[in-house]
């Protein structure tokens, strides 16, 4: 009965991206998929699903998408800039401008769930080894002596763990002091990351990325 309840999921879903929005391309369908199943079946089941999807009216593509974060991670354009990279669990981004540091790195659950609480068993086996992964990243390419890992879930209920340089010769990255930093930069009360050194090093880092275990 579940493998039937899943099949007729992705089909529903494919009729919704084919419906909705064909000029799409496959990646960003795959990742609305994902992002649909994730929030409506898992959570609400097929039922509601089945209802928003036969509801008379108008029916933009931007309605079924449950976060900020799901539509983040179909947008080529954000990705072109940012993304370092792209697993079947997860993705690895520099934060978007404006970045309180360059290097302020962000790791997503590519499903739509909220946090380790909601891993199912492959994320959960994953997600140490990924973590581990970024931040010996960002140590290589910042220099910085440890890396902060942040994840409150507040903003966008999608798991997206901030991964902040932290460095002993710039007091502003110490502890809370940080959250003081990126309140500033939000506000334009402090200058934002240098655009191009933030691109530099998500071109390094998707240089080294795929083969990280062995290189650093």
């Amino acid at each position: 009965m579940l493998g039937k309840s899943k099949a007729c999921s992705h089909q529903i879903i494919t009729d919704i991206i084919d419906a909705l929005s064909v000029s799409l391309l496959s990646d960003e369908a795959q990742v609305l998929k994902g992002a649909l199943i994730g929030e409506f079946v898992e959570t609400h089941g097929m039922v509601k699903l089945q209802n928003r999807v036969t509801h008379s009216g108008p029916c933009p593509l931007t309605d079924f998408l449950p976060c900020d974060i799901c539509r983040l991670h179909g947008d080529r354009s954000s990705a072109g800039l940012y993304e370092i990279g792209r697993t079947p669990l997860w993705i690895l981004r520099h934060h978007p401008d404006p970045a309180p540091l360059v290097g302020w790195l962000l790791l997503d659950a590519r499903r739509h769930v909220g946090g380790p609480v909601g891993f199912n068993a492959d994320e959960g086996a994953d997600w140490g080894c990924s973590v581990q992964k970024a931040c010996r990243l960002i140590k290589h390419l910042t220099g910085c002596d440890r890396v902060y890992a942040i994840a409150f879930g507040e903003g966008a209920r999608h798991l997206h763990l901030h991964l902040i340089p932290r460095s002993a010769a710039e007091p502003s990255t110490e502890a809370w002091a940080v959250a003081d930093l990126y309140r500033a930069v939000t506000s334009g009360e402090r200058k934002a990351a240098d655009a191009a050194q933030v691109s530099a090093l998500v071109h390094k880092g998707r240089q080294l990325w795929p083969s990280l275990e062995s290189r650093i």
